[in-house]
């Protein structure tokens, strides 16, 4: 079981969080949701929890797997989506995986974009890559509908909450780790991802 007593009140939390940051990209009804998916943590939780919600907006779930083979955790969970897709590549950055995601939206342009990015992830990409002038990933936003429903839950809390044997896919790279520990008492990683949401994600400006 994923969900045990300790945990109910900390997944319900989450839950919530994670609810309300989805419905800042408008999912519509009867829409289909890609749930973009890397053997690790965020992606299991985040593919947890969508499919747990989905019926409230009676939405068509699609796993698009970034990675060589789902871990068993991920193959399990991916048999409760309507489809699975998977893209046989490893990305190594935020921006590499922006772009696979990017070329899947080219061939369903009207689909809503789950990203399994945490709030270190976020942080890291916005100071390692963006603030860096590559920009090149936010080709994703410009044109895609895209939700971060993790994007203020941190690496920590989900690891407690979701672990998961196999873990391949780390996208932060040592020096940007030694930036959140530098910078962690300065910058908040969940005030910044908080941030790029604001700034570049398209949001609804009425309510569905």
């Amino acid at each position: 079981g994923f969900l045990h007593g300790g945990l109910m009140l900390s997944y319900a939390t989450l839950r919530k969080r994670f609810l309300k940051l989805l419905r800042l990209s408008c999912p519509r009804r009867n829409d289909t949701l890609v749930v973009v998916t890397l053997n690790n943590s965020q992606s299991y939780l985040l593919l947890k929890l969508v499919l747990d919600v989905e019926r409230f907006f009676g939405a068509k779930v699609v796993n698009l797997h970034i990675g060589s083979r789902r871990m068993p955790e991920m193959e399990e969970l991916s048999r409760f989506c309507s489809s699975r897709i998977q893209v046989a590549r490893q990305p190594s950055t935020v921006t590499e995986l922006k772009l696979i995601v990017y070329e899947a939206y080219r061939s369903m342009p009207e689909a809503l974009y789950v990203l399994p990015l945490a709030a270190e992830e976020i942080y890291c990409y916005v100071l390692g890559e963006v603030v860096l002038g590559n920009v090149a990933g936010l080709v994703l936003e410009r044109n895609a509908r895209v939700a971060y429903p993790l994007a203020t839950t941190s690496l920590t809390e989900i690891e407690k909450l979701a672990p998961v044997s196999g873990q391949e896919a780390v996208l932060l790279n040592p020096l940007c780790r030694r930036l959140i520990g530098e910078l962690k008492e300065r910058v908040e990683p969940h005030a910044l991802s908080w941030l790029y949401i604001r700034a570049f994600v398209q949001q609804c400006t009425t309510r569905v």
